[in-house]
């Protein structure tokens, strides 16, 4: 690394990245608010209030960088009771929202654009009265609703699956046990449901795939998580709601592991980190909200870390959702309560994939009380039965749909404590080689320049010079430079010669250096030490002959010395005798004196017997006899071809 180095970080006015706490004013999200990461980098959030101060369910669309693109306000002469759901598909925004009051007497389904209009909107109702409870998407596509009907004896654990248009695709009940749920749509097709301590999977048809129970423990409000070989379950302890516990099944509903059980936490949401551990907010339970936290599970469902969160406006904060970014940053939502004000703030807060990073607002590492597992799974299964339930109808529907005036405030400048990278010490590169310049350390969605443009994350140099780059953050609001210095070791003078320069095939040849050290002569698949080197000149020296050695720093050197092989004239035998006597058992040109050769052998009718390529003849178990012989040669690659006819007798 060079004594020059340049470390810039500065401030933006937009990005969250470089502004890490912003605030947003003029709404009250009281009721629920929800995150949704889009698969660009881009996210958006969904809030739900039915206060005096502001109704309606606000949507705001940020891009990467955290800068607002649009926030719209839906519905609000409407009376929703509930946010059920809110989550990206490609580019699009889709949410669903029980409307009352009171029950949910219809669901409106919605799906927004990247620019904030409504390119669906669905009503979906029956004469009964519902709660419903969550709404997701598997991953073909399909839209599930999950609730209960508020009737006694009516249709419990309701599940109705929507296409991607908002229409009814089906809708069954699976039981008469009344219990709030949590679900989620399953990656290969169906969902995953919980009603308290049952959970059963359906297929994409609606029939069962299996039911299972895990006693000891209740379900948390946090839908489950579905992963590539089960699912991730939250849940309560009953008859203590302060206490938390995680636990995964495999694709068959068997446990797989379950974390200890952490007391004094009241989780909010969580989300899986591409490493696959997973990240829950937190709020310490009965503090009300004061604080919040995120902790981090591994794939065990082992602690991994445990970090308080401040934030920087406020009394207090109820925490909301948690998302894992496509940058690796985790971005946590909530709203600030003020003691002194009728209003609250939305809050987002962007965190470094590494949370105890931040220079500025740290996080600080916290504690839980644990303590071990009690939960297991039931041995008798419960019974649920599939029913067909075909009174829902769906309609379309028009939703006021207006910009709502927000007040932003942004706090807690950061920029990632202690980034820095090293291209390396300056150096000294064997003369003749190429060098591979690459940073030791790279920022997640970093933006690289190098001194001469290029905008890669390495450099191959084969020049002396010093060369630097700079790593920049995707929305530009912070970057490091480092530099070093590129030298290379002298060439050493060093001399090869050969005597004589021009030589026939099958006369001696001597080779020579200066050099004495470690030296290696290469003729195709032979090596030699010896200098000077005396050959007897053949063929193979049409490729030269290369030799090679390494000096007191340790550099390679080689060269390759190509002889003059003179033409001389091809005198072929007349005779051969094949009986493995190691006398005149082959028929062909003197070994090593042609660098090609074909040969075509006729019998005295004119019939060919043989062809042969750069190899003799060995008579084929042909009878003795005279034999018709038509060669075609090069002595040197680039040669003239020439072609000798002539006869050759076979002796046996």
């Amino acid at each position: 690394m060079r004594l020059l180095l340049i470390a810039i970080a500065f401030l933006l006015s937009s990005p969250i990245w470089a502004q890490q706490e912003v605030h947003f004013f003029g709404f009250d999200g009281s009721i629920k608010s929800e995150l949704a990461a889009l698969s660009d980098g881009s996210y958006a959030s969904a809030s739900l209030s039915i206060n005096k101060v502001s109704k309606g369910i606000l949507v705001l669309r940020f891009d990467a960088c955290g800068d607002t693109l649009w926030h719209k306000i839906i519905g609000e002469d409407l009376a929703f009771q509930r946010l059920l759901g809110f989550f990206g598909d490609g580019t699009d925004l889709w949410l669903a929202a029980g409307m009352g009051p009171g029950a949910d007497s219809a669901v409106l389904v919605l799906r927004l654009n990247s620019t904030g209009q409504l390119t669906i909107a669905k009503s979906i109702k029956t004469d009964d009265s519902f709660y419903w409870y969550r709404f997701s998407q598997d991953g073909s596509g399909k839209l599930y609703l999950t609730g209960n009907s508020t009737i006694s004896g009516g249709f419990a654990n309701t599940i109705i699956k929507i296409d991607r248009q908002g229409n009814l695709d089906h809708a069954f009940q699976y039981g008469q046990v009344f219990i709030w749920g949590m679900s989620t749509g399953d990656p290969r097709g169906g969902l995953l449901n919980i009603n308290g301590s049952n959970i059963y999977r359906i297929k994409a048809d609606g029939t069962l795939d299996w039911t299972r129970r895990y006693i000891s423990y209740y379900q948390s409000a946090i839908p489950p998580i579905a992963v590539a070989d089960g699912y991730i379950i939250f849940t309560e302890n009953i008859g203590a709601i302060d206490r938390f516990q995680v636990y995964k099944i495999d694709l068959q509903g068997d446990l797989v592991w379950t974390s200890e059980v952490f007391f004094n936490i009241s989780a909010k949401q969580a989300d899986i980190r591409p490493n696959g551990n997973l990240v829950i907010l937190y709020s310490n339970f009965g503090t009300a909200g004061t604080d919040w936290s995120v902790l981090e599970l591994d794939s065990d469902g082992q602690v991994e870390s445990n970090f308080n969160l401040p934030y920087s406006s406020g009394d207090f904060i109820a925490g909301n959702d948690i998302k894992v970014l496509p940058s690796g940053e985790i971005l946590v939502h909530g709203n600030v309560q003020y003691n002194l004000a009728t209003y609250a703030s939305l809050l987002y807060r962007r965190l470094s994939s590494d949370i105890g990073s931040l220079s500025a607002c740290p996080a600080t590492p916290t504690t839980n009380s644990l303590a071990p597992s009690f939960l297991a799974m039931d041995s008798v299964n419960p019974n649920y039965t599939r029913q067909a339930f075909n009174d829902f109808t769906v309609s379309n529907f028009n939703p006021s749909l207006k910009q709502i005036n927000l007040t932003e405030n942004r706090y807690c400048g950061i920029s990632p404590a202690g980034f820095a990278f090293s291209l390396g010490p300056d150096t000294l590169v064997c003369s003749g080689e190429s060098f591979l310049l690459r940073p030791d350390n790279i920022m997640a969605g970093a933006s690289f320049t190098w001194q001469n443009g290029l905008d890669s994350d390495s450099l191959r140099v084969s020049e002396p010079g010093l060369y630097w780059l700079e790593q920049s953050d995707a929305c530009g609001g912070f970057s490091f430079r480092d530099s070093v210095f590129v030298d290379f070791y002298p060439k050493p003078d060093w001399q090869l010669s050969m005597v004589p320069e021009a030589v026939s095939v099958g006369s001696p040849i001597q080779f020579a250096s200066s050099q004495s050290q470690a030296l290696i002569w290469k003729l195709g698949d032979s090596g030699y030490t010896d200098n000077p080197l005396e050959l007897i000149a053949n063929s193979e020296l049409f490729n030269g002959l290369a030799v090679e050695f390494r000096d007191s720093n340790n550099c390679l050197h080689r060269d390759t010395l190509f002889p003059n092989l003179l033409d001389q004239a091809l005198i072929m035998p007349d005779a051969f005798s094949p009986n493995n006597d190691q006398l005149n058992d082959f028929f062909g040109p003197p070994q090593g004196m042609l660098s090609n050769y074909a040969m075509w052998i006729f019998d005295r009718f004119g019939k060919q017997q043989a062809y042969l390529e750069n190899r003799a003849w060995d008579g084929s178990e042909l009878p003795s006899g005279v034999y018709v012989y038509s060669i075609k040669y090069q002595f040197s690659p680039s040669g003239e071809t020439k072609i000798l006819r002539g006869f050759v007798t076979l002796i046996r």
